[in-house]
Order: structure tokens, then C-alpha cells, then sequence
């Protein structure tokens, strides 16, 4: 597909939204579900070539779980608003992963609990972050709550 083929030239069921419609959002290629969610393109690039170009320039979806806004709106084509979408849906899925962790009264019983639940929430992000579980008195998470964020490798907090 060129890049100046636009999206309404494209045949009606090759089109990521009617695709995942009529077949299921499970049969669209990562590109597919990106383009659905960025809706447009730029002059001279469709959006599923967009998507496509996004992805292979980053890495595919893990760069694109590690990728911020300035890096995003670096990339051709990504501008303020495509740039703000990118981060909005990295933390958006960020947020579902740790709510599925908590789901069930999450209870902390090991150190390898709380692992469990900061895990996906932590790990993609770029500097220090000294966290506060807050647990009942049965070990049942009633929230957590950043209390310092630090440099790139170092957090420095007084036991105060």
C-alpha cells in the first residue's frame, strides 16, 4: 500500500475500523489497532502507514510502552495531539494492568506480593519513585501513593 493511498481508497473491508467490525478486533495487525485509535494520517501518509512507520521506528509495541511524549513528538508526523493520544493509551494501559492486580482485595502477605502489583506499573518508568502502600488491618491494599520521585538511579527520602 503506498503512502499516498488514503484510507477511503482502500476497499471497505480492508479498513482497520470496518475490519475490526466485521472480523473481530483480534485479526488487525498492531498498525490496524494503532491507526484506529490515532483516526488520521498526515498529507501524503495514510494512517495505517503512519502506524505502521511509528512502530518499526520505535521498536514495535514495547517501544512504544517506553516511549514519552517528547520522544513521540519527534517522530514525523506526530504532532501535539497524536503525541498526547500515544501517552494517554501507554498510561490507560498502565492503569488497566494494575487494577487487574488489585482486583480481588489484592492482600500483601511477602515482598514478592508487592512485586506483584507494582511491577507493570514501575517498570517502564525513567527515574526513581519512592512508593506508600497503604494496607488495613488485614493486609488488604486500600491504595498506594508516591511519596518522592528521584533522579534517573538514585531516591533519596529521610526515615522523617
Amino acid at each position: 500500500m503506498g503512502n499516498n493511498v488514503k484510507v477511503n481508497d482502500i476497499p471497505l473491508n480492508e479498513r482497520p475500523i470496518e475490519k475490526l467490525l466485521q472480523y473481530g478486533v483480534e485479526n488487525l495487525s498492531n498498525a490496524e489497532l494503532l491507526a484506529v485509535l490515532l483516526r488520521t494520517g498526515t498529507k501524503g501518509e495514510n494512517v495505517i502507514n503512519l502506524s505502521d512507520r511509528l512502530l518499526l521506528e520505535i521498536g514495535g509495541l514495547d517501544g512504544l510502552l517506553d516511549i514519552s511524549y517528547d520522544e513521540a513528538s519527534k517522530i514525523k508526523g506526530i504532532k501535539k495531539v497524536k503525541a498526547c493520544q500515544i501517552i494517554a493509551m501507554i498510561e490507560l494501559f498502565n492503569r488497566f494492568k494494575t487494577i487487574r492486580s488489585q482486583r480481588n482485595s489484592f492482600k500483601i502477605t511477602s515482598p514478592k506480593d508487592v512485586s506483584d502489583l507494582l511491577i507493570n506499573e514501575m517498570s517502564n518508568l525513567n527515574q526513581e519513585v519512592f512508593k506508600l502502600i497503604l494496607l488495613n488491618t488485614k493486609n488488604i491494599i486500600i491504595g498506594t501513593k508516591d511519596i518522592f520521585k528521584g533522579t534517573l538511579n538514585s531516591s533519596i527520602v529521610h526515615p522523617r
